[in-house]
């Protein structure tokens, strides 16, 4: 019986979720207790640094093998080794359709939701949209592009967890290109987005700049 494989790359707050998951697919080979060993190794171990688990009856394909390598800023690559049958439990398991953590399942569809939302306000409604179109090359189509990003993330075999750090990523640099609207300009934004389902950009701006601005609360 061959060996696949699975990866992501994610938050390294999210590696928790990923690894309780982990064990809830798993049918007892990786337990609450291996969760807290990587976890305790992943907490010292350096950007780059390399570091697997293998875990299962020695020399039998119901072993299972987890590597975490810690990249760049918040990053961390996790890679899963296992029995065919396993890692499509995983795939599933870690998917749109079936990732079960309440909280990281709101905060995706809440960013999905305003990222699609504030995609189109960029390209048709926002005051910089007619420079935008005008210095974006030829090759790029706000629709189309719009269009491929919306089938990926409602795809319900998408990795949940890896689509989240990129809808964080994206935000943050909108909430930054956008900081210096005001007035008018941001209550027209507010209103485009809300009509259209999504969170306001002010609200964004409270949930995710305020919090990171030296003495913000944190969130527990």
């Amino acid at each position: 019986m061959p060996l696949t494989a699975w990866k992501a790359t994610i938050e390294r707050t999210d590696v928790e979720d990923l690894l309780r998951a982990l064990a809830a697919v798993s049918e007892g080979r990786f337990v609450d207790a291996d969760v807290e060993e990587v976890l305790d190794v992943l907490a010292h171990t350096e950007e780059g640094g390399a570091r697997a688990f293998r875990h299962g009856p020695p020399r039998s394909f119901a072993q299972t093998w987890i590597g975490v390598v810690p990249g760049r800023s918040t990053s961390v690559q996790v890679f899963v080794l296992g029995s065919l049958a396993f890692i499509d439990r995983v795939e599933d398991g870690m998917s749109v359709a079936s990732f079960g953590q309440p909280r990281k399942r709101s905060e995706y569809e809440l960013l999905r939701r305003f990222f699609l939302a504030a995609w189109s306000w960029q390209w048709t409604a926002a005051p910089f949209s007619q420079e935008l179109r005008a210095t974006t090359p030829k090759a790029l189509d706000p629709e189309r592009a719009a269009e491929s990003m919306e089938r990926v993330l409602s795809n319900p075999r998408s990795p949940l967890l890896e689509l989240l750090r990129g809808l964080r990523r994206r935000t943050l640099d909108l909430l930054e290109e956008t900081r210096d609207l005001q007035g008018a300009d941001l209550e027209t934004a507010d209103a485009y987005l809300s009509t259209r389902g999504a969170v306001t950009l002010s609200e964004m701006r409270r949930r995710y700049l305020e919090r990171q601005a030296p003495g913000a609360p944190h969130d527990s």
